[in-house]
């Protein structure tokens, strides 16, 4: 097959976010097993690059300002306005396919939900089938976040996603607590999303070490959604009960506190002062420091209240940590609560102590936990695993194609 990703997000130029994390492990298992497979991305700058890697053609355009006719009836030019620069990413893929035949000589092409990049996608090539990744809608980030940010801003964003979804042929999510979710938002008929977990082919293994404290570890943005301000209650009680712990949050400050404020800000508000000298905020890592801080981490805190099929925790738990991470997800489907990773309710703050003491006063069964963890992610996850389950439901789609 030829197969094109349409993936703003791809690695390292734009990010290793989860779309873009996806794609940069399940291009190249496809094209292993025989496949053409390109990647149309962004580019940071002002010129357009291609590049061949592990086998993938990647072609990064920067963005082109859409004129204000392509978003007349039956698009909305309000909403166009209201979320101008996916608006405009979406009219600069369209742009791409017209401008380099070679891009659209597919047999069929995969997109994200979220940002709608292939809302034109279907109009300009009506015979080409395409399918959509659920990663998580916007309607459902931002109402997760509490962020404040506009709903009129959200709703435009969820218009755009949701012409990208209603021509898509073929759906897929990689864990089963989101489906009902998507199909609801985007009123799908039941059971017409495939659950596919996410590849992730780990690197070479870092060895762990033990630094001058211990740590506790969480990976993630700080937002809302990832329950990282239930976290601070917990994590105060660990703290005072351990004075040689220390809590160490990798990842980017967002908007997502009361108000559209810091969340960093109000995060630091949370703690006491006596507690501040053992709370450090890394903010976004690189792949090298992040794994450096997993190979120090003696157990590693995903709290979250909703999330889909996180690369934090298969990352935690390639890298052999004891992983406390929240049942109220697809994490539950990720880890076998006690054998490879302890899951929490996120709300109780009790059982969020009593799984961090547990790993952190027994090292032993932590040590347990994180080889556990290890193997299932080798053995359930890695890309030449989930490749051919993608390149199944890719027939499955073109098949149904021809019959209709």
């Amino acid at each position: 097959m030829k197969i094109l990703f349409i993936s703003s997000e791809f690695p390292p130029e734009t990010g290793f976010g989860g779309i873009g994390t996806y794609v940069a492990h399940l291009a190249p298992a496809l094209a292993a097993r025989g496949h053409a497979v390109t990647v149309l991305s962004r580019t940071l700058g002002k010129t357009d690059t291609e590049a061949r890697i592990d086998g993938v053609r990647v072609v990064r355009v920067a963005d082109r300002a859409a004129p204000a006719e392509v978003w007349q009836a039956p698009f909305d030019p309000r909403a166009a306005k209201l979320a101008k620069s996916h608006y405009d990413r979406a009219f600069t893929v369209a742009l791409a396919l017209q401008e380099d035949p070679s891009l659209a000589d597919v047999d069929l092409i995969e997109a994200a939900d979220w940002g709608g990049e292939a809302a034109l996608v279907r109009a300009l090539l009506p015979d080409v089938p395409y399918v959509v990744k659920f990663h998580t809608p916007a309607k459902l980030v931002f109402g997760w976040n509490e962020s404040g940010v506009s709903s009129a801003f959200v709703d435009a964003l969820h218009t755009l996603e949701s012409i990208a979804v209603r021509n898509a042929l073929g759906f897929t999510c990689p864990s089963r607590w989101m489906i009902p979710a998507c199909e609801k938002l985007f009123e799908l008929p039941a059971g017409h999303v495939r659950a596919i977990p996410n590849p992730y082919a780990a690197g070479p293994a870092i060895p762990r070490r033990a630094a001058s404290e211990r740590r506790v570890l969480y990976v993630g943005r700080l937002e809302a959604r990832k329950g990282v301000v239930e976290a601070v209650a917990p994590m105060c009680r660990v703290l005072r009960a351990l004075p040689d712990v220390h809590w160490r949050l990798a990842g980017a400050d967002t908007t997502s506190g009361r108000g559209g404020a810091s969340m960093k800000s109000a995060l630091l508000a949370r703690i006491p002062d006596d507690l501040r000298a053992r709370v450090h905020f890394l903010g976004a890592l690189d792949r090298a420091a992040l794994g450096d801080e997993l190979a120090c981490a003696n157990a590693v805190l995903l709290p979250s209240r909703h999330e889909n099929f996180p690369y934090a925790c298969l990352e935690a738990m390639a890298a052999g940590n004891a992983v406390v991470a929240s049942r109220n997800g697809g994490m539950a489907e990720m880890i076998d609560d006690g054998r490879t990773g302890l899951l929490v309710d996120p709300k109780e703050a009790g059982s969020v102590i009593d799984a961090l003491l547990r790993v952190l006063e027994q090292p032993f069964f932590a040590e347990e936990l994180g080889r556990a963890a290890a193997s299932s992610v080798h053995a359930r996850y890695r890309p030449d695993v989930v490749a051919p389950l993608v390149e199944e439901h890719y027939l499955r789609v073109l098949a149904s194609s021809v019959s209709a």
